[in-house]
């Protein structure tokens, strides 16, 4: 079992930029959305990385709720993963419906059946309100960025790759200093 750390990518995908980021998609928090593109990317790089052609997810339709378990954020993030020539199944979607049986499943593979990871984040009780529609566009905008940041990574351009995801929130940190310019 190898656990993929991909908090400054979170990071970069929402928490320092959110202030931007919420009005741009209707005051919607999508903070899950992007907690959950990160831990994709770090999947499809290690996929390339380990020769791993397939990447499964477990998702659950029961929990299409949450909106990084919605049609639109799984098929633009199997199209994603596709670009670099993995090919996303989410297996659990439709065939472990039943609660009961996924926690069967799970306990048969001595995994844990109750709390998954949501227990661990500081996040899981953030409400949202966004809609397949603020999803989608912000995936539409967000990806291309990842699929670049991806690219460089592999081509061994590291520098290049942390400069699409800067730390700290450039454009508000900027207007706050020009804002305390002596006159």
């Amino acid at each position: 079992m190898v656990e993929l750390d991909m908090g400054r990518l979170f990071q970069g995908l929402w928490l320092d930029r959110y202030e931007e980021y919420m009005p741009r998609y209707n005051g919607k928090n999508l903070v899950c959305v992007a907690c959950k593109v990160a831990m994709h990317t770090r999947a499809v790089i290690y996929c390339i990385e380990n020769f791993v052609p397939h990447l499964v997810t477990g998702y659950a339709k029961r929990q299409k709720y949450y909106p990084e378990q919605t049609a639109v954020f799984m098929g633009k993030i199997a199209k994603f993963s596709s670009w670099f020539g993995i090919r996303t199944h989410f297996p659990v979607y439709k065939d472990f419906e039943d609660e009961m049986i996924t926690r069967h499943i799970l306990e048969d593979f001595g995994l844990p059946s109750t709390g998954g990871g949501e227990r661990k984040c500081l996040f899981c009780q953030t409400l949202t309100t966004a809609t397949e529609k603020d999803i989608g566009r912000y995936l539409d905008d967000i990806l291309p960025l990842v699929k670049k940041y991806v690219e460089l990574r592999q081509a061994g351009r590291i520098k290049e790759a942390a400069k699409c995801f800067p730390p700290g929130n450039t454009k508000i940190i900027q207007e706050s200093l020009d804002n305390k310019k002596p006159n």
